[in-house]
C-alpha cells in the first residue's frame, strides 16, 4: 500500500513540474512574439531589441537588426533563410 502511495505522489510531483515548465515556456513565447530578442555584446546578455528592422543579408538569409535598449549598441540576430 505504501509503495502505491509513493508512486502516485511521484507522478503528481512530475505532473506539477511539467505544468510549471509549460507555463514558463508559454510566457517566454508570448514575450518573444512582442519583441525580438538578441545578444548584446557590450552588456553581455540577452535583451529585447529596440527599433528592430527585418533585413536580408547578401547570402539570402533573413536577419533582425536593432539596438540595445540599455546601451544603444547595434544588435544583429540571424533568423534563417528568407523564402
Amino acid at each position: 500500500m505504501y509503495s502505491r502511495l509513493k508512486l502516485f505522489g511521484g507522478i503528481n510531483s512530475r505532473i506539477n513540474l511539467l505544468t510549471l515548465r509549460v507555463r514558463k515556456l508559454s510566457a517566454h513565447l508570448k514575450e518573444e512574439q512582442m519583441a525580438e530578442t538578441g545578444y548584446c555584446v557590450k552588456c553581455k546578455g540577452k535583451k529585447s531589441m529596440k527599433d528592430e528592422q527585418k533585413v536580408t543579408m547578401k547570402n539570402g538569409r533573413a536577419a533582425m537588426k536593432g539596438k540595445c535598449p540599455e546601451c544603444g549598441t547595434g544588435m544583429y540576430k540571424i533568423l534563417g533563410k528568407a523564402k
